[in-house]
């Protein structure tokens, strides 16, 4: 899971959670360090956001 779409997929189709531990990874070796809180949270929100579904 690494996308908005991806987690909408999932959460339609009934899932509880879902798993982005190697995206939050991936994310965290390419982001310099002085911006990774920053980087962390918005990405983190955005899938959050996605599983609101109305």
């Amino acid at each position: 899971m690494s996308t908005p779409e991806d987690v909408r997929h999932f959460i339609k189709q009934g899932a509880d959670a879902v798993i982005i531990g190697s995206a939050l990874i991936k994310l965290v070796e390419k982001t310099p360090t002085s911006k990774l809180e920053k980087t962390v949270t918005e990405f983190t929100k955005k899938l959050k956001s996605t599983t609101k579904i109305s």
